[in-house]
């Protein structure tokens, strides 16, 4: 069903693409990341990152869309508030040497997850939104699931403001390889355990774009993980609330 469901958007865009001329949104920029050393650990870091957002219209119907690591394309389905997609998205792994609670483990490798999306627009400002995605390039090699609602509002000075809330799951595989511990590796705070599947965290963001004087765009974020289930009671868990905060300021081409 995957495999038909990717297929299916990509035709989909090929067609529309072959008919139309693609009408872009470019912007380009720069910011910070303040989150987490990896997710469960009580260690902050902050990590410069370059910031980069591309949005094409193919059509009335059809959008594909470069956010950072995840590019994605999503065909609105006329007259039924249904929209199906394809996302690709960059896992960046682990690396263990940076959080002494997971040195010792093997280093998760980066990796690339793909897979389909459903949405169903509620109200043109409130949207319900699944994904299911596989990891396909030797990172954690799982299987991840959302499902999650957003808002899209619009504020006073032309600021845009969008609050989203998910809940996640993962395969065991996927949940192992991040909070599991195997028999080999383990120490006096760090007891072997076995991550099973099933829900791993919820998600709440919100987030802000607001324009600046000329073509320059500020990208504000702020956010949170709550982790769940075998994830929440991993020995690798220190800190089940994991929040995130992101500034970005981008040029409109």
């Amino acid at each position: 069903m995957m495999k038909n469901l990717l297929s299916l958007t990509a035709l989909t865009v090929l067609g529309a693409s072959a008919a139309n001329a693609i009408e872009w949104d470019v912007m380009a920029g720069g910011g910070v990341l303040v989150a987490p050393r990896y997710m469960g650990s009580k260690n902050i870091k902050a990590t410069p990152l370059p910031a980069l957002s591309i949005t094409g219209k193919v059509s009335e119907q059809t959008e594909i869309s470069l956010n950072g690591p995840e590019a994605a394309v999503t065909h609105r389905l006329e007259n039924s508030g249904f929209s199906i997609g394809a996302k690709a998205a960059i896992d960046f792994g682990r690396d263990n040497d940076e959080d002494i609670m997971v040195r010792g483990l093997k280093d998760v490798d980066a990796g690339l997850e793909v897979g389909p999306t459903v949405s169903y627009a509620l109200t043109p400002a409130l949207t319900l939104n699944t994904e299911i995605t596989q990891e396909v390039a030797g990172g954690h090699g799982g299987l991840k699931g959302r499902a999650g609602v957003s808002h899209v509002s619009m504020l006073p000075y032309r600021t845009t403001l969008v609050t989203s809330a998910g809940l996640n799951a993962a395969n065991k595989k996927a949940q192992n390889t991040y909070f599991g511990v195997p028999a080999n590796a383990t120490r006096a705070d760090r007891p072997a355990y076995t991550a099973e599947g099933g829900l791993s965290h919820a998600d709440v963001s919100v987030m802000a774009l607001s324009p600046l004087k000329g073509s320059w765009v500020l990208q504000s974020l702020v956010g949170a993980d709550i982790l769940l289930a075998d994830a929440a009671d991993s020995p690798l868990s220190k800190q089940n609330i994991a929040p995130k905060a992101m500034v970005n300021l981008l040029y409109r081409f």
